[in-house]
């Protein structure tokens, strides 16, 4: 829904609130790549792991990308036949950093990259050099933005997505999803965590590398998606078991939602 209402009219943010859309923007596409760490699993070996990725993520980017250009070659024949229509736009993703038409699909094409990348880096580094290399990559978006380099199909941000992907996998090992007596403090935490957010957050842009510093291109952002995260733990009703540790049982209904 955020991200719907940013490509609707970004300027109602800051209308609401001063910076709320660099706030907001901070973590919206950042926790895309969370969300997809949670849901990492390496099944049985990188054939499959593979063929997976390709079925869910590349096979859809280059369906929704075909569509795209007819939706366009048929709108600019019957209702802009004075503007200018090139087919070749269609193979554009391999070589350009923009394309026309369906330059959304880019998220695809990164996640993609992020899923092998994290994958290899799982299965063939030792864990004390894997967290070396990911902090390495977590830097080099950075120095390629600062000096204006732009790495062919996107591949830079895929290295700004890694650690958000990593987060999600490392919040998913540790359990902390799981019901905890601790859940109430997310109700105080979140609010203070958005407003610390509000005052800090930097304008980020993944696609066009417009990045801000370390702290606002990956601190803020995690500290945002946990507190968000930590408060939606509230969202359903505990109960002790006959162990007496809290379990998760009827989720609460959302007036809003329900």
């Amino acid at each position: 829904m955020l991200i719907v209402m940013h490509h609707t009219d970004a300027s109602f943010f800051d209308a609401v609130a001063p910076n709320l859309d660099n706030a907001l923007q901070s973590f919206r596409v950042p926790m895309y790549y969370f969300l997809s760490g949670l849901f990492f699993k390496t099944y049985s070996g990188f054939a499959d792991f593979l063929r997976r990725k390709v079925n869910n993520l590349v096979v859809p980017f280059v369906f929704f990308h075909l569509v795209g250009f007819l939706v366009a070659a048929i709108a600019f024949a019957f209702l802009h036949p004075e503007g200018h229509f090139h087919w070749m736009g269609v193979v554009e993703p391999l070589y350009r950093r923009w394309w026309p038409y369906t330059m959304p699909l880019w998220f695809l094409m990164s996640l993609f990259e992020v899923n092998i990348i994290y994958y290899l880096m799982k299965r063939f580094l030792p864990i004390k050099l894997h967290w070396v290399i990911l902090l390495a990559l977590s830097v080099l978006p950075l120095v390629l933005a600062k000096y204006a380099v732009q790495l062919p199909l996107l591949f830079d941000t895929a290295f700004v997505g890694l650690p958000f992907f990593a987060l999600g996998t490392i919040v998913k090992t540790s359990g902390w999803l799981m019901p905890h007596r601790y859940d109430k403090w997310g109700l105080l935490v979140f609010p203070l965590v958005a407003m610390g957010v509000c005052f800090f957050a930097g304008h980020i842009d993944i696609v066009t590398q417009q990045l801000p510093n370390y702290l606002q291109l990956y601190v803020v952002p995690m500290l945002s998606i946990l507190a968000l995260m930590w408060i939606c733990k509230n969202l359903r009703w505990k109960t002790k078991g006959a162990n007496g540790k809290l379990t998760a049982s009827i989720y609460a209904r959302i007036p809003v939602i329900g």
